[in-house]
């Protein structure tokens, strides 16, 4: 059994959610092209200089949102 599941979020709210992180000063999302799924979110990440925020961090927070998204939304 394989399971596909599609989450449309706008970019803007990726952005708010990655700003919401502690020492990100900006972010900005944009589309990348993807072969299966017609685009992919990408972030460009600006964080404060004396931040210790690596990637994998920025990654796990937004799939930690995208999980609560997903949970919450396949329950109705």
């Amino acid at each position: 059994i394989q399971h596909h599941f599609v989450i449309q979020i706008r970019t803007h709210e990726i952005e708010r959610l990655i700003m919401n992180i502690p020492g990100v000063v900006t972010a900005a999302v944009v589309g990348k092209p993807h072969k299966e799924d017609g685009e992919h979110p990408m972030a460009i990440v600006q964080i404060e200089p004396d931040a210790d925020i690596k990637e994998y961090q920025v990654k796990n927070y937004i799939r930690g949102i995208e999980r609560l998204f997903v949970s919450c939304h396949s329950c109705a």
